[in-house]
């Protein structure tokens, strides 16, 4: 029941999150999959630039840039209702992602939205390993490609079902049990 062909980005706007990178892609996009939609759920100094990104290159009318969404159960209603999430994360030393615990991934997670992201945040590894999202490269040569397998309806129902599961792991009591086990 979600927007299928809707891609979602939550967070601050700001160069080192490669947003900047998807809008490039959208015309590549576009040509396999006419009536996409990207989500830009977010704010910041950054997004004026992106707003001129994307009318440069002709793509503003497939963005949505709906600012921040204060309420976190709308925000999380508005993410659950996207086929699929994105966090293109910059590959950087200055990237505190790298070093950090990203509640971004965590929040499509627990929505249930398989993702695309780099292969910045620690556990890009085992989201790919549990089928909850895919690694893509920061230039996003990959990105259409990876983006057209997770939104077959086949395939993203189950990493939907795999997204939920993995979430489950980052449940507060579950960790917290595990922790006076050891």
């Amino acid at each position: 029941k979600c927007q299928k062909t809707t891609l979602v980005f939550m967070g601050h706007l700001l160069p080192k999150q490669g947003v900047d990178m998807v809008i490039r892609k959208i015309p590549e996009i576009v040509g396999k999959i006419p009536n996409f939609r990207f989500k830009i759920i977010g704010g910041g100094k950054y997004q004026d630039a992106l707003i001129r990104l994307a009318n440069d290159l002709g793509v503003f009318k497939y963005c949505d840039f709906t600012g921040k969404i204060k309420d976190n159960e709308d925000l999380e209603r508005e993410i659950a209702k996207s086929a699929v999430a994105i966090a293109p994360y910059k590959k950087s030393k200055d990237n505190y992602t790298y070093y950090a615990d990203s509640g971004k991934v965590k929040t499509y997670l627990a929505c249930g939205v398989p993702l695309l992201l780099t292969n910045v945040p620690w556990n890009a590894k085992q989201i790919e390993k549990n089928k909850c999202g895919l690694i893509i490269k920061d230039n996003g040569s990959d990105l259409v490609g990876k983006l057209l397998y997770l939104i077959s309806p086949s395939t993203n129902r189950k990493f939907r079902k795999s997204a939920i599961k993995y979430s489950a792991s980052f449940d507060y009591e579950r960790i917290f049990i595990n922790i006076e086990n050891v």
